[in-house]
C-alpha cells in the first residue's frame, strides 16, 4: 500500500464536508424563504440562525440580498452588532469571498453551488471552510460555515455499510433531527480503508 500524506486526508475530510455543508446551506436557504413569506424581518431571522449556530456544529450563517449585501448574518463585531459585508465579485478584493459572487446570477430554481475548500478569509484572516447555494425564493446567496463534530463512523444495522450520523435533539422541541453521510471503504477516514489490499 502506498503511503497516504497528511495532506491527502485533510482533501479527502474537507471534499467529504461539501455534501453536508451544501445540505445545511439549502436548509438556510428555505428557512429564510419561509420566514419571509412569513413576515419575519431580518432582526427575527438573525435571532433563528443564531439559536441554530448555538446548538449545532454549523458556526455561522451568511445571506445576502441581490446585491450582494449580507443582510442576515449571525457573526457579530466586538460591539455585538452584525458584521457589515458585501460579497464582491472582484477576487483582486476579497481572493476568498468573491468565488460566491456568481450565485448572485443564479435562477432561484437551480441548484448551482460554490464549495470552498478551507481557506484564510478575508475579514479577520481565520481559516474557514464555506459552502454557498443560491437562494430559494430569489436571488441572493446563502452561505454557511461548520466545524466538524467527531462522531464515530460505523456499520449501519440494516446493511453493514458504513455511515456517519449526526443527530440533534432539541428539548423544547418534540423532533430529532438526524442526517447521515455514506463512508466508502476506499475513504481515508473508513475504518476499513486499505483491507482489501491487506487481505
Amino acid at each position: 500500500m502506498g503511503d497516504i500524506s497528511l495532506a491527502d486526508v485533510a482533501r479527502a475530510l474537507d471534499a467529504m464536508l461539501d455534501d453536508q455543508m451544501t445540505g445545511q446551506a439549502s436548509i438556510a436557504a428555505h428557512l429564510v424563504a419561509a420566514a419571509e413569506a412569513a413576515g419575519h424581518g431580518p432582526e427575527r431571522m438573525i435571532e433563528t440562525l443564531s439559536a441554530v449556530v448555538s446548538a449545532t456544529v454549523l458556526d455561522e450563517c451568511w445571506i445576502t440580498d441581490g446585491e450582494g449585501f449580507a443582510c442576515i448574518t449571525t457573526v457579530r463585531d466586538a460591539s455585538g452588532a452584525p458584521v457589515p459585508f458585501r460579497f464582491s465579485p472582484d477576487p483582486a478584493v476579497q481572493p476568498q469571498a468573491s468565488a460566491f459572487h456568481a450565485l448572485l446570477s443564479s435562477d432561484p430554481e437551480s441548484d448551482d453551488v460554490v464549495a470552498q475548500g478551507a481557506q484564510v478569509r478575508e475579514i479577520d484572516n481565520e481559516v474557514f471552510k464555506y459552502v454557498g447555494v443560491a437562494g430559494v425564493d430569489r436571488r441572493r446567496i446563502r452561505d454557511g460555515a461548520t466545524r466538524v463534530a467527531d462522531h464515530p463512523t460505523g456499520p449501519r444495522p440494516a446493511d453493514g455499510a458504513l455511515w456517519k450520523y449526526v443527530t440533534v435533539a432539541d428539548a423544547d422541541m418534540p423532533r430529532l433531527v438526524q442526517v447521515g453521510l455514506p463512508i466508502a471503504d476506499s475513504s481515508p477516514v473508513s475504518p476499513r480503508f486499505g483491507e482489501a489490499r491487506r487481505a
